[in-house]
């Protein structure tokens, strides 16, 4: 078990990782949504992004998630054989653990599609619908 798995495993059976193919599927679909030239989301194919900086998250850093996450499965999306599904309500709940910041780069995708969540390692969430 890998070290991401471990950090994770907090969480319970909420946090589930995907299989290679899977995990592979889904870095390919959430890497086509980032930036080639920056971190963060492709300004170029997404059009209007939303910003949010937390690095002292509060109360409005939750209400601005669950605005725009809702309800359902998400795909953290770590790296190509880091993807874990996870319930918006518990991803909602418990980012704060889920990331480190300083040190990861994550794209979170519905299940289903229809927008994108990055959170970079300085602390800031980037936003849009695809």
């Amino acid at each position: 078990m890998g070290w991401r798995n471990s950090e994770l495993a907090a969480f319970g059976a909420d946090v589930v990782p995907l299989d290679r193919p899977d995990a592979a599927a889904a870095y390919d679909r959430a890497m086509g949504l980032c930036s080639r030239t920056r971190y963060g989301l492709d300004e170029t194919t997404l059009g209007r992004i939303e910003r949010l900086d937390v690095a002292e998250p509060g109360p409005t850093a939750e209400q601005w998630l669950v605005e725009r996450v809702g309800t359902g499965l998400l795909l953290l999306v770590y790296g190509h054989d880091e993807v874990f599904r996870v319930p918006a309500a518990v991803f909602i709940g418990g980012w704060r653990d889920m990331f480190c910041p300083s040190r990861d780069d994550v794209v979170i995708v519905p299940d289903g599609g229809g927008w994108v969540l990055f959170y970079c390692h300085e602390d800031e969430f980037e936003f849009a619908r695809v």
